[in-house]
């Protein structure tokens, strides 16, 4: 491992910490109770370690298998969905997941979140994550719904295939349940500037209401904890026996997973990051929770008011993940006179970068 990234793996480690901990704790506890089983395949010295990174040398690839596999999954778990709620958290970190306002604001999200798929000939291919955002009205990624959708704006959108639906259950012991499952009819908006898609469902699960975005724009920011809700897959570019521990051999089932927020910023050369499906100079949370392939789509709650933040569309596991910001999707009347739902109403101007992208793709 080089230099820089060691230090992208430090600040990585730093910001998974709990506060008022530093890299020394590492080498004084430890993984915390309840945290990945997976071992380095030599010993780690952890003071070592710890000192290597304060100073910014090379890690040995056992130190950063240790970093990667143990300590960082352990920060941030993978927390199973049962019959639209959760078990009393026990991680000391997200002890406040068992508050009763907060989690009654996750289950409220986490009835409104679908897994997109495709069921052609008996065979269900799982495609990424959606939630509700108005009547009948589902958001995922753009590039997930391309599995099925042709074309790009609200003109000349349709679908491809007749076999996409969304289920909102797919939980972890039932994941062959289909009475949640509801077929997708039409395309109301590709997104030509972020990563986003709006399809019609063939009606709502009852009792369901649909999810609020926040249209402002301090509702995300560094240090405010959120968590993302949707169906981690296997990513063939993780290590398996890492992902096999952490997901406890159990994939695209519907799971909540928590971690920190940090502020949105611009991203002026987002291929050189190797962040796809993003424009360039475009702005974009970040956070640190848990993702896998199937994550695409999935919203992230904030925790002090059940409100979406953002939309995660990338994960960089060096650096951090990604997500549109909700609450500049706010200021695009299209999303909003396409029936999302917003927590208030945000500043609306015409000299936006999506107003450009949009005046290419369906001129006046």
């Amino acid at each position: 491992m080089t230099a820089q990234e060691t230090r992208r793996l430090r600040a990585q480690v730093e910001r998974l910490l709990p506060r008022g901990k530093t890299l020394r704790d590492i080498a004084e506890t430890g993984p915390a109770a309840g945290g990945a089983r997976l071992r380095p395949r030599r010993f780690v010295d952890r003071r070592k370690l710890a000192r290597k990174l304060e100073e910014g040398l090379d890690l040995t690839a056992n130190e950063t298998f240790y970093l990667r596999s143990i300590i960082l999954p352990e920060r941030r778990p993978v927390i199973d969905v049962v019959e639209g709620s959760y078990a009393d958290v026990e991680h000391e970190d997200w002890a406040r997941l068992n508050d009763p306002e907060v989690k009654a604001r996750m289950e409220a999200a986490i009835a409104a979140v679908g897994r997109v798929e495709l069921v052609e000939s008996g065979t269900v291919t799982p495609l990424g994550t959606g939630f509700l955002v108005g009547q009948n009205l589902l958001l995922t990624n753009r590039h997930v719904a391309y599995e099925f959708v042709v074309g790009t704006g609200t003109r000349f959108i349709g679908l491809d295939s007749e076999n996409a639906c969304v289920n909102f259950g797919r939980e972890i012991g039932n994941p062959d349940d289909t009475t949640r499952s509801f077929r997708i009819v039409s395309v109301v908006m590709m997104h030509p500037y972020w990563d986003i898609a709006l399809l019609k469902i063939e009606g709502m699960p009852p009792g369901v209401a649909p999810l609020a975005l926040a249209s402002d724009a301090t509702a995300a920011g560094s240090g405010k904890a959120g968590a993302v809700i949707g169906y981690p897959g296997r990513d063939k570019s993780e290590p398996e026996d890492v992902q096999n521990e952490i997901m406890r051999n159990a994939f695209e089932v519907k799971r909540l997973q928590p971690g920190f927020l940090g502020d949105p910023i611009v991203v002026e050369n987002p291929a050189a990051r190797g962040i796809k499906y993003l424009k360039k100079g475009a702005r974009c949370l970040t956070h640190d929770s848990s993702t896998l392939a199937g994550s695409s789509g999935s919203p992230i709650v904030s925790f002090d008011t059940g409100e979406v933040v953002g939309v995660h569309f990338w994960g960089d596991p060096p650096v951090a993940n990604w997500a549109i910001v909700a609450a500049d999707m706010a200021c695009d009347q299209r999303i909003i006179d396409a029936g999302v739902g917003f927590t208030g109403v945000a500043t609306v101007s015409s000299a936006e970068p999506w107003d450009t992208v949009w005046g290419i793709v369906e001129p006046a």
